[in-house]
């Protein structure tokens, strides 16, 4: 392509310099002073996903909002925890009760960590963002846009079958109707208040939530995307992440 357009631009020479050799290489280093020895031509494959390595999926990621640099992760540390006086392991941000007090011992026990993504990892990374960023908020949207994605390698499943809600039975229907008291049994002036709550606690106790099952190869990415909070879900509902 890029020999081509020299020859084009010297086969534009009127007739008197057509045929000098020199003036056609003249023409040919002016208009390479445009065209960079072809340079401008490769621009298209550096932002190819697919191809990318190294600073370009940097330069990728930083389009998109993917940092390299994850500051505060670090998926290989324990972090902070308790544990009983004579448990084993000790806890992590106390002494044991038997000895003496370390005034900078939680301090020390606080993790301060970067975790650079690797290429595998920053290119996963970017294609989640570019789910998140696109795909519709439906459990099949996002099924489906992750599949396209990783072809199963970063999936969802359906949720668990909930309780059972706030319904209505005939007065002599079983089970009985959550929510109200039977036709035969005495008034209930507070029924429709115990219902409510009855209601509330069933549909509140239980969160909207969206299951991951991540292959190993996935696994530090979607950490990653969960702990930058690009994770792809519908708005209001809390993620889980499962290894297979």
């Amino acid at each position: 392509m890029f020999n081509a357009l020299l020859v084009y631009y010297q086969s534009l020479l009127i007739l008197q310099y057509a045929g000098l050799p020199k003036f056609q290489q003249f023409i040919q280093l002016v208009v390479n002073q445009a065209l960079c020895d072809g340079l401008f031509l490769q621009l298209g494959s550096c932002f190819n996903l697919s191809t990318a390595v190294g600073n370009q999926l940097t330069l990728i990621g930083t389009i998109f909002g993917v940092p390299r640099n994850v500051l505060g992760y670090n998926p290989n540390a324990v972090y902070f925890n308790f544990t009983r006086a004579s448990g084993t392991p000790a806890s992590i941000g106390f002494n044991r009760a038997t000895t003496p007090v370390d005034s900078d011992y939680f301090m020390r026990a606080q993790v301060q960590a970067t975790y650079t993504l690797t290429d595998f990892e920053m290119r996963s990374l970017i294609q989640l963002k570019i789910v998140y960023n696109t795909a519709y908020s439906s459990f099949r949207g996002l099924k489906n846009a992750l599949y396209a994605q990783f072809q199963g390698g970063i999936d969802i499943v359906a949720p668990a079958t909930l309780n059972t809600f706030f319904n209505f039975t005939r007065a002599s229907g079983t089970p009985a109707s959550i929510g109200f008291n039977r036709a035969t049994t005495p008034v209930d002036p507070d029924s429709f208040l115990r219902s409510s709550i009855y209601y509330s606690s069933l549909y509140g106790s239980t969160l909207m939530n969206l299951s991951y099952t991540v292959k190993q190869p996935y696994y530090i990415t979607v950490q990653v995307a969960q702990f930058l909070k690009l994770l792809p879900h519908s708005s209001g509902v809390g993620t889980t992440v499962t290894q297979l």
